[in-house]
């Protein structure tokens, strides 16, 4: 729009069509300049971004099968805690069913620590980055903005 403003002043026979044509036409190459950074914006933060909770959202996806594994466990030292009640194993039997479910459990729970540990590391770095790459952006356009306003001081 801008250029074609431009070139409006470009035909014209007014002695200051100069000046205002031409610092037109920059603010239509800013404008279109602006644009650009847009569009390549999303390589340098929004991609990453995207990856990242693809990841995650496929991990997590695990997380149903992970959890039915601990109450697996948990169900089976229950039961043979009740089978050693009626004395169908034995204490040492029980014990021992009891120990392994001791161990899934906190095998689990050490994992799901170090997942949750991971992800909030992940996500503070990834959002940071963005966050950078937008500010670098805004930054870029505002500089160009500047300029072209600067453009109106004649």
């Amino acid at each position: 729009a801008f250029s074609d403003l431009s070139a409006s002043f470009d035909k014209s026979t007014y002695h200051g069509k100069g000046s205002i044509g031409n610092a037109l036409s920059f603010v239509g190459k800013t404008y279109d300049d602006i644009g650009n950074l847009h569009f390549d914006q999303p390589k340098k933060d929004a991609h990453s971004l995207i990856e990242i909770s693809k990841e995650y959202k496929g991990l997590l996806t695990y997380f149903p099968d992970i959890m039915n594994v601990l109450k697996g466990a948990l169900e089976k030292a229950h039961e043979y805690e009740k089978l050693a009640h009626a004395n169908k194993v034995t204490v040492r039997e029980k014990e021992a069913v009891v120990y392994r479910a001791g161990i899934v459990s906190s095998a689990i729970e050490a994992e799901i620590n170090h997942f949750n540990h991971e992800l909030t590391s992940d996500y503070k770095v990834t959002v940071q980055h963005f966050l950078y790459e937008q500010v670098q952006m805004y930054n870029k356009i505002t500089d160009k903005l500047r300029e072209a306003y600067a453009h109106f001081e004649f």
